[in-house]
């Protein structure tokens, strides 16, 4: 039994940090290409951003 639950949580780890390099994968495509549509899709509607420069935004629609 605890074989499984093993194999399971494993897979669950696996498919989370799937998950996470497709997201800086998407991220980075987005800035890259300057669509800050795509950017801002990627994140989360109370978003707290700082910018390389030091400026700070909070929510989706306030991308710094």
């Amino acid at each position: 039994m605890k074989q499984t639950a093993f194999k399971r949580i494993k897979a669950d780890r696996i498919t989370d940090e799937q998950a996470i390099v497709a997201l800086v994968a998407a991220r980075e495509a987005a800035w890259n290409a300057g669509d800050t549509e795509a950017y801002a899709q990627l994140l989360t509607e109370d978003a707290d951003l700082l910018s390389a420069t030091g400026r700070a935004a909070r929510g989706r629609g306030r991308r710094a």
